[in-house]
């Protein structure tokens, strides 16, 4: 199976599983509205594939710039995908379980997530919290966090689907896809995250080194755009917000990251995004896990037989 093959088979799973969910208007929110591209290629997915499902997205926000007010009783309220479930990232959980519990009679459906959890207090917490809206579906996006979630959150409806990020428009990855790599250049896109495992540490001979080219090479703008964030939101300016993530973060995040991959033949990464813009733009990559092993769980679910995409090997 070539790439082209590959992508076309992901994207009807997710029109399979995901379009009997979309009966009606929605919000799309928990959105990520920050420098990391790979939260940002979710988005895109995301919002190609609910306009493709022939519903309007009534309001796209983030965690700050979100309005219960909004909400009708007859609106879908759905949350971006990525790897919000579990104890890693407890900010997002807090967000959704919060609009959950203040929603108790709108469907509400979380698009394809990792999930994982260290303390198994937070997860007991969470099922019992879930487990009280009786309209709620959860989407894992791979086998592990479907096993997890399906185990422990028996009174929602679970489902497996692939990530949304290959439900990217091909018209905004034509372009980069016709880009010629250096011959023999090699990126290791590394993260530098609290989700880097040290012991998986590699040494790359000739290798470009860094994280995503947002991250690395923008420290100064790592650090204050969320300030200005939290300002906003204090002076309650949430279209403001939603203008700068929806404008500036969203696009250049994709344009800035599919060009960055493209003009490398060989990709190396401990990044899930990285392997997954790989495949949608043709070249072949290696992976090295993550702390939650997310890494492996969606390659191992969903690309075990595409040839290009392999674990690492020293």
């Amino acid at each position: 199976m070539n790439n082209s093959e590959k992508i076309a088979q992901l994207r009807a799973e997710i029109r399979k599983i995901i379009k009997p969910l979309i009966t009606s208007d929605c919000h799309l929110t928990n959105l990520p509205y920050h420098t990391n591209i790979g939260d940002s290629l979710i988005w895109h997915g995301s919002r190609a594939f609910i306009t493709e499902c022939g519903y309007n997205i009534l309001s796209e926000t983030s965690s700050l710039s979100w309005k219960n007010s909004r909400v009708k009783p007859q609106d879908i309220i759905i949350f971006n995908g990525g790897g919000n479930i579990g104890d890693i990232y407890r900010k997002n959980v807090e967000f959704m379980l919060g609009i959950i519990d203040r929603f108790p009679n709108n469907k509400i459906i979380i698009f394809p997530n990792s999930a994982w959890y260290f303390n198994n207090e937070f997860l007991q917490a969470d099922a019992i919290r879930l487990s009280k809206h009786k309209n709620l579906h959860i989407i894992a996006r791979d086998q592990y966090s479907y096993d997890l979630i399906k185990a422990n959150f028996t009174a929602n409806f679970v489902y497996i689907a692939p990530d949304m990020a290959f439900y990217i428009p091909n018209e905004l990855l034509e372009g980069v896809r016709s880009i010629i790599p250096k011959p023999n250049s090699t990126l290791y896109l590394r993260r530098v995250d609290k989700e880097f495992v040290p012991e998986t540490e590699i040494i790359v001979s000739n290798a470009k080194v860094s994280d995503w080219p947002t991250i690395s090479s923008n420290q100064y703008i790592n650090k204050i755009y969320p300030a200005i964030n939290r300002l906003l939101h204090l002076l309650k300016l949430k279209r403001v917000i939603d203008f700068i993530g929806h404008h500036i973060v969203r696009d250049n995040n994709l344009k800035i990251g599919a060009k960055y991959i493209a003009t490398f033949e060989n990709i190396i990464t401990t990044r899930l995004h990285t392997l997954i813009l790989s495949v949608l733009i043709g070249r072949p990559v290696q992976y090295i896990d993550n702390i939650s092993g997310k890494v492996s769980a969606f390659a191992n679910t969903w690309l075990s037989d595409l040839s290009s995409i392999k674990p690492y090997e020293k």
